[in-house]
């Protein structure tokens, strides 16, 4: 399907976990100059600080433009550390957001933060737990000021 995509793609999103068996592909679309993100989706819970260290640098090993980290939040401290992890410096340009009851504040305060992309739904229905619609979410970021 990505084949058929890619003479009107302007960017791409391949989960990190495919990166080994989409390396033709990827070729593909680094020489159409096509930026892509390596994505990392953890519906259960938020992993450590060093697992989503560990997948951004394979994001940043296989040439992507940027590395994404969503993952369920339960409590306010697992939203400080995804926080956290959005304002170190692994090499990539970093994006992240929670997923779950306290996605909303999360996708803010890593946007707050300098995520390089946040995600909002078009339509009527959420593609993932807690996830606002885009025109919502473009409207609350543009109310904040930038933490760095």
């Amino acid at each position: 399907m990505l084949h058929a995509a890619l003479p009107d793609a302007c960017l791409i999103d391949i989960e990190g976990i495919s990166i080994s068996s989409m390396v033709e592909l990827i070729s593909e679309i680094t020489k159409r100059g096509i930026p892509w993100i390596a994505s990392y989706h953890d519906f259960s819970k938020l992993p450590s600080e060093q697992e989503l260290g560990a997948q951004a640098k394979i994001a940043k090993e296989a040439g992507a433009a940027a590395f994404k980290a969503a993952a369920r939040l339960r409590t306010p401290d697992e939203v400080a550390a995804l926080a956290r992890f959005q304002t170190s410096d692994q090499g990539i340009p970093l994006s992240t957001m929670g997923m779950g009851a306290l996605a909303p504040v999360s996708r803010l305060l890593c946007a707050q933060a300098g995520s390089v992309l946040n995600y909002g739904f078009v339509g009527e229905t959420a593609t993932a737990p807690g996830q606002w619609s885009a025109r919502q979410l473009r409207d609350s970021i543009r109310s904040l000021q930038p933490l760095l």
